[in-house]
């Protein structure tokens, strides 16, 4: 470009150097070797041409000017060499605005990629994100457990719940996050996230997407789904150290907006007891689902016995299956943390570190009544709930129609004294022992049938 104006200056009679007019005309043969591609180049090239063309009138020949005049000397702005002049100040004025024109455009180009590529970031995020598998240190599948979530996740039953969510719930290390990892491994557009006690679940979608209002949001989830052909899913796993219940209504109001009323994912929230799976109520538009704990017999498959030998790599038997069984029952996470403690510590210490465990939780859960009781009505039954529920077989569970307090309020109590010796079972519509050692343990803690209030009639006929 400094080149090109120069020769400007040359060929308008502003420099009266001849040396350096004919430097620039010598250079003129170059131009047509110049790349186009790119402005400057272009211009430079444009801008050398015109001095080519517009040599200045001082630099002619003889008989150049002869024919140029007719022999007459001829001034003013008519003059051949005013006319050069003008003609190269006016070549230089279209080619320097064209240049503008070009660069101009080519900002404009690169502010509507950015702009692209700010607005398909959050699309990406979505429609590339993949569930995470099971951890790599061992997971024992549960095939019909598997098969039924699958049916209620992506291939509802009822056509009217198409649009439902679903509440996956079960007492705390049965194995429930493991299980919906293994079921959404292998498909993309799973946003996966784990709540706290200071976000709700719109914040947390927010920060993952990298978006300021809900607007963007709902905007990358649509254009997300005609990309995937489907809806995406939002899994949200709640912890058991989330105990404010503003969260888990939050949750609750989060699931029946973004994926009943706008439709624009399929939730899946789990909950790690059925009282917080209570508190999460959609409005009744929810699919529950319910994990069980382990049975003794899946723990004597196959399968099992592989990865139970890979936790713990020394001969275990079967009697000491039955000791780990007898003390956490079929908690698969604490099956785990005894046998991950036995591969260093031995067998008989970590059984003797989990009892303490045990021991410490049954502890918590006798706080309960001090601490108010259940619900807002203070029922102080949890001394009481403990005796009935020891009274009764382990397998059989203690009735819950006979209490007047709801699933919801224990779930809520049991999750701030994160005290989980008993743990609601849909199925039986009952209270239940986590295992045959609690079971026991549990007539040991204080009963208090009496009411907290005077007016207070604690169970129900």
């Amino acid at each position: 470009l400094a080149q090109g104006s120069a020769a400007v200056l040359a060929c308008c009679g502003w420099h009266d150097h001849l040396a350096v007019q004919n430097h620039f005309a010598q250079r003129v043969a170059n131009c047509s070797a110049m790349s186009f591609n790119r402005p400057r180049m272009w211009l430079s090239s444009l801008v050398c041409k015109s001095a080519a063309w517009r040599l200045p009138y001082s630099t002619q020949s003889a008989e150049t000017k002869e024919l140029a005049t007719g022999g007459r000397e001829v001034g003013g702005w008519t003059s051949p060499a005013n006319a050069g002049r003008i003609s190269a100040g006016m070549l230089f004025l279209a080619a320097a605005t064209v240049y503008y024109a070009q660069e101009q455009h080519l900002l404009d180009k690169e502010k509507q990629r950015l702009e692209e590529e700010q607005r398909q970031r959050p699309i990406r995020r979505i429609t590339e994100s993949q569930g995470r598998p099971p951890d790599n240190d061992g997971y024992i599948k549960r095939p019909q457990l598997a098969d039924d979530l699958r049916s209620k996740v992506f291939f509802p039953r009822d056509v009217r719940n198409k649009d439902y969510f679903v509440s996956i719930f079960g007492n705390h290390g049965v194995g429930k996050t493991q299980l919906v990892r293994q079921l959404l491994k292998e498909h993309k557009g799973v946003v996966e996230i784990s709540m706290s006690n200071e976000m709700t679940p719109g914040k947390v979608i927010q920060g993952f997407l990298g978006v300021q209002d809900e607007a963007a949001v709902e905007c990358a989830f649509i254009e997300a789904e005609r990309q995937l052909k489907r809806k995406p899913i939002i899994a949200i796993d709640i912890p058991e150290r989330v105990t404010d219940i503003k969260i888990l209504d939050a949750v609750s109001n989060f699931a029946k907006s973004f994926g009943y009323e706008n439709q624009l994912a399929k939730i899946v929230v789990t909950t790690s007891s059925a009282g917080s799976a209570a508190s999460i109520t959609g409005d009744g538009r929810k699919i529950d689902f319910f994990v069980p704990q382990f049975t003794r017999e899946e723990l004597d498959s196959a399968e099992a016995t592989t990865i139970l030998e890979k936790w713990y790599t020394k001969p275990l038997q079967r009697t000491d299956v039955d000791r780990i069984f007898d003390l956490v029952g079929g908690r698969i996470g604490d099956i785990k943390d005894i046998l991950l403690a036995a591969e260093t510590d031995g067998l008989d210490n970590a059984l003797a570190w989990m009892e303490r465990r045990l021991v410490l939780d049954l502890e918590r859960y006798d706080t309960i009544d001090r601490a108010g009781g259940f619900g807002p009505k203070e029922h102080c039954l949890a001394g009481w709930l403990a005796h009935e529920v020891a009274g009764h077989p382990f397998e059989q569970c203690f009735p819950a129609s006979r209490l007047d307090f709801d699933t919801r309020e224990f779930g809520i109590r049991v999750r701030e004294k994160a005290a989980h010796p008993i743990y609601y079972h849909p199925g039986v519509n009952g209270y239940c022992a986590r295992s045959p050692f609690v079971h026991r343990k549990l007539a040991s803690l204080r009963c208090e049938v009496k009411p907290c209030r005077p007016d207070q009639n604690p169970v129900r006929a």
